[in-house]
């Protein structure tokens, strides 16, 4: 186990991040930690060499790549200062935030070698605020009903 290799992927985007608590809701949910990590195309050769051929590494165009890392064990969150970040602020991680991840192989199921997520460094932080339904649409002064009372006809 001695030839298993870590891999830093400095200034990454993160997406996806469930680092506080493992990804448990939906469809496709590993039970693991986990985050999408964004890097361009010579950090993405770094990672193509060390995962695994059932790991994925994605072509998202415009020479950006992604790949999602896992972990059964929690993994070590911490800012720029290096203070480890509390888990209200590891769950405030949005898409888009700015990170250096160290990327581990790990010798996985039937023995086969994987890379996953070993820690984060969070460089700059973009706070995850839900999602807003209504972005795209401008509300104006006279539109305080909320609906038209008009028309009393069901449709």
């Amino acid at each position: 186990m001695s030839d298993m290799k870590t891999i830093t992927l400095k200034g990454v985007e993160l997406r996806w991040a469930y680092l506080a608590e493992p990804s448990t809701r939906g469809e496709f949910a590993s039970n693991k930690y986990q985050v999408d990590v964004v890097m361009d195309k010579e950090q993405a050769k770094l990672v193509k060499e060390l995962k695994n051929a059932r790991q994925s590494l994605k072509d998202l165009g415009d020479g950006k790549f992604s790949i999602t890392l896992k972990s059964s064990r929690k993994p070590k969150v911490v800012n720029a200062k290096k203070v480890v970040m509390s888990d209200d602020d590891v769950k405030s991680i949005g898409n888009g935030t700015t990170a250096i991840v160290k990327a581990n192989q790990y010798s996985g199921f039937k023995g086969a070698t994987f890379l996953g997520l070993g820690a984060v460094m969070v460089t700059n932080l973009v706070q995850y605020s839900g999602a807003d339904d209504f972005a795209d649409i401008d509300v104006d002064a006279d539109d305080s009903a909320p609906f038209d009372t008009d028309d009393d006809e069901l449709i």
